[in-house]
């Protein structure tokens, strides 16, 4: 069996203080790969005996189902998926109408969930290794790496200036281990001209136009603290 990756990190809250007055860390997935619908019905049917046209009709009949079931205030329970709906809201008396679509306080939300067996095959740790990104403290944080201009998200063209949001993205280009750098499949590294705005939540950064076309890992690597340390942040671009 494969070893699945799934990267995390601990996001720190600076305004939720425990008894010892430290900020409090939530951790977080990081969102890797997303597949789309097509890719994920030729996933569902490629050697397996069933055509994507059945497929498509099947999970169309699913859905249909569950939109039935759960739409008359039921709930269901099979091998592949369980789920019910949720009714919230507030009424001023017994003979209030329950009409979401006209109290903004009334709202109908559905749960569906993978059965316990399933969920367990996934995240139990012998198919799953976890990479740990972390942030500490005040460390950096990246929202969005983008091409400035035109804008297009996570993928950037050769030659073109990029640019990183997020939050305290301070660095020191004096420093040779601090700024922005990118790195290939090889592991080849190669530190990108850049500058860091004085607020710390943005940073522009060019490609060299002599940069091969695939995809990298872009690493931000933050100035040293008063304790020699360094923090690093990543985030997977298309350079093009």
């Amino acid at each position: 069996m494969k070893t699945k990756k799934i990267h995390y990190s601990n996001r720190v809250n600076q305004l939720v203080k425990n008894d010892n007055n430290e900020a409090t860390y939530y951790p977080r997935i990081t969102i890797k790969n997303k597949v789309e619908e097509a890719k994920f019905i030729e996933l569902a049917t490629k050697g397996k005996g069933i055509s994507p046209e059945i497929f498509v009709a099947s999970m169309d009949s699913m859905i249909n189902t569950i939109s039935e079931i759960i739409g008359n205030g039921g709930s269901f329970s099979s091998r592949w998926l369980s789920g019910q709906s949720c009714m919230k809201g507030s009424s001023a008396s017994e003979d209030e109408i329950f009409d979401p679509s006209a109290n903004t306080t009334h709202s109908i939300s559905e749960t569906l969930r993978l059965p316990s067996n399933v969920r367990e095959n996934i995240f139990s740790e012998k198919n799953v290794k976890y990479i740990r990104e972390q942030y500490l403290g005040n460390g950096p944080v990246i929202f969005e790496v983008c091409q400035f201009y035109p804008y297009r998200k996570d993928a950037i063209e050769s030659g073109n200036t990029g640019r990183l949001r997020g939050r305290n993205l301070f660095c020191n280009e004096d420093e040779p281990e601090s700024g922005v750098f990118i790195t290939d499949s090889e592991g080849n590294k190669t530190k990108l001209n850049s500058d860091s705005q004085s607020r710390g939540n943005t940073v522009y950064f060019t490609i060299p136009k002599e940069t091969t076309t695939g995809e990298y890992t872009l690493s931000f690597i933050s100035s040293k603290t008063k304790d020699n340390h360094a923090v690093q942040v990543a985030h997977t671009i298309t350079i093009e």
